[in-house]
C-alpha cells in the first residue's frame, strides 16, 4: 500500500537525447528516488518516486517500512520496465523489420496489440495481401461469429492507432491515414474510412488514389 500522496514518473528518450545523469542528480536533489535501466539498456528508461514518507528520520517505526517499498518498487521497475518494457518491444521491432513478415488478419490484430497501437508498426505491417485478407475476413463475419469478433477486435485496435497518430506532413512520411482509410474499407467500416481518407487528403494532399477511395466509400454510405 502507497503512502497518500506518492507521485510516480516514467521518462524514455523517444524522440529526443537526454542527458540522464542530470536529470537524476537534478531529481534527487529535490527529494525523488530514481530509478534508470543499466548501461547496457539499448533503450533508457527512468522513473522517478517522490513521497511525503521518504523523509523520515531512520529511527522512525516507518522508515523500515519505506525501505521495503523502495525495494518492491525497484525490482517491479527492473522486471516490468526494463525486462519486459520499451526496451523487449525495440528488439522485437528489429527483428520484425528484418524480415517484414505479410501478416494476416489475426497476424496483424496480435502486432498491434504488442506495439500497444503504434502507428509505425502499422506502416510496417500494411501490404496489398494483408488488405486481401481483411476483405475476405469481412465476407465471412456475417455468417462467421469467429470471423465477426476478430473483425471487431481489429476494428477496436485501429482506432487506437489512428488516435495514437500524430502527422507532421513532413516530405518521405508515410501516409498512415491512407494505410487506415483501406483498412476500415477492407473491414466494412466505410464511415471510418471516409474520415481517414479526408485526413489524408488534408495533410499529404489528394492523389488520384485518395480522391477514388473517397468516392468509394461515399457511395457505400449512401
Amino acid at each position: 500500500m502507497e503512502t497518500p500522496g506518492d507521485a510516480y514518473f516514467v521518462i524514455a528518450n523517444y524522440v529526443f537525447d537526454v542527458d540522464f545523469r542530470v536529470l537524476r542528480d537534478s531529481l534527487r536533489r529535490a527529494g525523488g528516488r530514481v530509478f534508470l535501466s543499466g548501461p547496457d539498456s539499448h533503450l533508457v528508461v527512468a522513473a522517478v518516486r517522490f513521497s511525503p514518507a521518504d523523509g523520515v528520520a531512520p529511527e522512525s517505526p516507518q522508515y523500515s517500512a519505506n525501505r521495503v517499498r523502495s525495494h518492491n518498487i525497484r525490482r517491479a521497475f527492473r522486471e516490468r520496465l526494463v525486462r519486459e518494457g520499451p526496451q523487449k518491444f525495440f528488439q522485437f521491432k528489429r527483428r520484425f523489420e528484418e524480415r517484414r513478415p505479410v501478416l494476416d488478419a489475426r497476424g496483424l490484430h496480435e502486432w498491434l496489440r504488442a506495439a500497444c497501437g503504434d502507428p509505425v508498426a502499422l506502416n510496417l505491417a500494411y501490404s496489398d495481401a494483408l488488405l486481401e485478407d481483411l476483405t475476405r475476413l469481412t465476407a465471412q463475419s456475417s455468417s462467421n461469429a469467429g470471423a465477426n469478433e476478430l473483425r471487431m477486435a481489429l476494428y477496436e485496435t485501429l482506432l487506437s492507432v489512428e488516435a495514437l497518430f500524430y502527422p507532421l506532413g513532413g516530405a518521405g512520411e508515410e501516409d498512415t491515414f491512407f494505410y487506415l482509410g483501406n483498412l476500415f474499407g477492407a473491414l466494412g467500416y466505410y464511415a471510418d474510412a471516409l474520415r481517414c481518407f479526408t485526413a489524408s487528403a488534408a495533410t499529404y494532399g489528394a492523389d488520384t488514389h485518395t480522391s477514388a477511395n473517397l468516392e468509394l466509400c461515399r457511395s457505400r454510405l449512401l
